[in-house]
């Protein structure tokens, strides 16, 4: 009696079947899984193995920002670079639709410089302070699309946000529908092609498990934006925001701390940590801030930073 071969899982971006796991995570309990890396791709599929909720409340920090202090700076330093990039790439001005818009920090900058706005956001804290900024200019949830006529939008942007989705394929498509002939589309997606990345392995802080279902290296989504349809007019390697946190967060996570614990605790503005606990993690920053920042900026300047942006323009 013939018996059939298990099903295996297939690769979320290219549809490939997954044969080999490149990353178990066992740490802790309710995040854990693993990674599977294309031989197609090359990007990494994430699937749990067991039931959790990914976007808790205290994910999105409390009171009326993400972060505060130095990370809060460094964020919407961030935020206005970004906003300006894509004012100069886009040429025009329009409606931008910002999927995963957060707090609505980036929208409130591209409003201020004369653009009208809509995002998605899920619900939740940073729902609701971004409703707080941009009254009436959000959806609740992840139906970006919803009640959109087709090419509604003359730039439409995913800051961090890609990597979340379930099929981004499928998402790809509903924006190129969505974008205007000669509309921006912009993506930024943490980078598994990174030094950190290959260093840090299954502790790397940006495979965020059970949050990132896929990353993708910068290759295959730039020959997939191609492909579809899309000139690329630029691409970024920011380093501060993302590149340093990471270095840090990793190396905890590699000496044995609880995963991504630092960055809970500044999500939490370090409510209910112990004395001890922060300040064993302020004096790890004191020791490894230097080198982290260094190391952040060296890989970005030669190519392989901890994060990347691609900005594409849909052709007419």
């Amino acid at each position: 009696m013939e018996t059939s071969s298990p099903t295996l899982p297939q690769c979320r971006f290219c549809q490939t079947e997954l044969a080999r796991i490149k990353f178990t995570i066992s740490r802790p309990p309710e995040r854990r899984g693993h990674f599977r890396k294309c031989p197609q791709c090359g990007g990494l599929n994430f699937f749990a193995d067991v039931s959790a909720t990914p976007y808790a409340a205290d994910y999105y920090g409390d009171g009326e920002a993400k972060f505060q202090g130095m990370a809060a700076r460094i964020r919407q330093a961030s935020v206005q670079t970004r906003a300006q990039k894509c004012h100069q790439l886009a040429g025009q001005l329009g409606t931008c639709l910002d999927i995963g818009c957060g707090d609505g920090e980036f929208l409130l900058a591209l409003q201020r410089l004369g653009w009208k706005v809509r995002g998605s956001e899920l619900p939740g804290p940073a729902y609701q302070r971004a409703i707080t900024r941009l009254p009436g200019c959000l959806v609740a949830g992840a139906d970006f699309d919803r009640d959109q006529p087709d090419s509604s939008f003359e730039m439409i942007t995913l800051w961090q946000v890609f990597e979340h989705l379930e099929d981004p394929q499928a998402a790809l498509r509903t924006i190129q529908r969505l974008l205007k002939p000669g509309g921006l589309l912009v993506i930024a997606v943490p980078n598994p092609s990174s030094w950190q990345a290959w260093l840090g392995g299954s502790t790397w802080l940006h495979l965020d498990p059970p949050r990132h279902l896929y990353l993708t290296p910068a290759k295959k989504l730039t020959a997939q934006l191609e492909k579809m349809g899309f000139e690329i007019r630029a691409k970024r390697h920011p380093w501060l925001e993302f590149g340093v946190i990471g270095v840090i967060q990793t190396a905890f996570n590699e000496l044995g701390f609880p995963r991504d614990e630092l960055l809970d605790c500044l999500r939490s503005k370090w409510q209910n940590v112990s004395r001890a606990k922060k300040l064993s993690y302020l004096f790890g920053i004191a020791i490894l801030g230097f080198p982290a920042t260094l190391f952040a900026f060296l890989e970005a300047a030669l190519g392989s930073p901890a994060t990347y942006e691609i900005y594409a323009r849909r052709q007419l």
